[in-house]
């Protein structure tokens, strides 16, 4: 089957050329690819290996197709990669250093003080590791001057047997409880409240009952495990401690549960810590 002269070589039995540039037969030029050949039709003959501008634009034409086809493809394929990439990438960061962040995010420690039912005051100690599930507890001679509740974020915790500052690392604010007489590092820019018995108690079931109470006071002194009487009230079941006793402490523990109380008394009073 000729075509102007010139043969589209491979399936010219079959009326069709399938795009083989490289095959010649007679000195013929190389078809172009994509275009076929019919016997008897020259003009289509001429569009698929003729001689002149006429075949040799179609050919351009289709070879141009050809290139824009490649390049397409390219940019798909290279497009993909950049985005499988970016996802891999999301991926890691998640199961990497920005893991804790989104799944795990760091939970500050806050302090919470209120009143409590028996007019005292009281500061609940949430999240912070050198402090777990403890609570503060200042015995007053009379009710505190305390408008609402107080919240400390991001709080860090000082404590003596005479003496608890806890401060706001976020804004710098702070408060204090303390024994009368007492000296401490700092004054409390949000109040400085004096008492005759500073008690410390942490534990699983101090902390809950303080958590389960979102507003109003807190309970009262006959909560913890250590307080201080006045001299004239003897306690015949302090575990430690007594009359005459400034301090007193009591710790327990089963398995990997801890409880304990501590209790440091001024002047009048005396220390009773019950296990």
């Amino acid at each position: 089957m000729w075509c102007g002269g010139y043969a589209c070589q491979r399936h010219a039995d079959m009326r069709f050329k399938s795009g083989d540039l490289n095959q010649r037969l007679r000195g013929g030029r190389p078809c172009a690819s994509g275009a076929c050949c019919f016997a008897g039709r020259r003009l289509l003959g001429l569009l698929c290996c003729g001689r002149g501008v006429l075949g040799e634009g179609f050919r351009l034409f289709h070879l141009k197709i050809f290139e824009m086809k490649v390049t397409t493809i390219f940019q798909i394929f290279l497009v993909s990669t950049i985005c499988a990439l970016l996802s891999f990438k999301s991926f890691t960061d998640c199961q990497g250093g920005d893991k804790a962040n989104h799944y795990n995010p760091v939970i500050e420690p806050s302090v919470s003080i209120r009143l409590t039912t028996d007019g005292n005051i009281s500061a609940l100690v949430k999240d912070n590791a050198s402090f777990p599930k403890t609570v503060f507890y200042l015995q007053t001679s009379s009710t505190p001057n305390l408008g609402s509740s107080l919240t400390l974020t991001d709080a860090h915790v000082e404590y003596s047997n005479t003496c608890v500052v806890f401060i706001s690392r976020t804004t710098g604010e702070s408060v204090v409880f303390k024994l009368i007489g007492s000296t401490c590092s700092t004054t409390g820019s949000l109040g400085t409240y004096e008492g005759n018995g500073l008690i410390k108690q942490y534990g699983d079931d101090i902390y809950n009952d303080f958590v389960a109470i979102p507003t109003g006071p807190y309970p009262s002194v006959s909560e913890f495990s250590c307080k201080c009487n006045t001299t004239g009230i003897s306690a015949s079941d302090c575990t430690s401690g007594g009359i005459g006793a400034t301090a007193c402490s009591t710790n327990s523990g089963i398995g990997s549960v801890n409880t304990g109380c501590s209790v440091t008394c001024g002047t009048g009073f005396y220390a009773c810590c019950i296990d």
